[in-house]
């Protein structure tokens, strides 16, 4: 991957001056139990059988995406891409909710975490979107990323709008193998890597607008993960 540009590490800086002396991501902890209890039935009913899509039951079927093309190693796989990500539309997230096990539990204990961070009340957030990624040795022409901005890349609405989002909350499902590397999130401009822990429901927070990056570390293994995207609710005017 190549390193980022001037531009992109003055436009973080402009979000975010201080990102020159953090990670850029801040890390938020978001229940296990949740997170396992998701992957093991995203591995059972999305990664193994049902390649690209994934049947929540009463006409609802999550499926992939194959037109990104900023992957970490360029050019992107279509055919890769489609198999390793899953798209919850706008109109996906209730039948999500519903159906899909810890997907609720995930969204409210982040919709929390997040409000806690930034001391505003929940009620100030909005889940817009979700994407589910199965990022590994495989995938880097797929479902891991170059440098790229969530705002850029927001999935339009069911009826094709731009959906407006602020923050990206990213979720790890799966647990790491012991004493392998840490899955990292490289910000423009920040000092280090983000790290996620080793466990499942370790999570970070970071601007949408900002430039970010995967990092993929030396293991063997996949990792899955859940990416949410809000939009933060304006206060009421007086």
């Amino acid at each position: 991957m190549r390193p980022c540009t001037a531009e992109e590490a003055a436009h973080n800086l402009c979000i975010e001056p201080t990102i020159g002396r953090t990670l850029g991501a801040y890390p938020l902890d978001i229940a296990a139990a949740p997170a396992r209890e998701c992957a093991t039935y995203l591995q059972q009913y999305w990664v193994g059988p049902n390649i690209g899509k994934l049947d929540l039951g009463g006409g609802r079927v999550l499926t992939g995406y194959n037109t990104y093309r900023g992957t970490l190693v360029e050019p992107a796989n279509p055919q890769r891409q489609l198999r390793d990500t899953l798209l919850v539309m706008p109109g996906d997230l209730a039948s999500a909710r519903e159906r899909l096990p810890g997907f609720r539990e995930l969204a409210v204990s982040a919709t929390r975490r997040l409000a806690f961070f930034y001391s505003v009340p929940t009620d100030r957030f909005v889940l817009r979107y979700a994407h589910f990624l199965s990022q590994g040795p495989k995938s880097r022409r797929a479902a891991l990323f170059g440098w790229h901005r969530d705002t850029d890349v927001a999935t339009p609405d069911d009826d094709g709008r731009p959906i407006s989002v602020a923050h990206t909350v990213i979720v790890k499902l799966t647990d790491d193998a012991p004493g392998a590397p840490a899955w990292q999130l490289q910000v423009a401009a920040a000092a280090d890597p983000f790290s996620y822990g080793a466990a499942a429901g370790s999570a970070c927070v970071f601007w949408s607008a900002l430039w970010h990056a995967s990092v993929l570390p030396q293991v063997a293994d996949s990792c899955l993960k859940l990416a949410l995207f809000y939009d933060r609710v304006p206060l009421p005017s007086v």
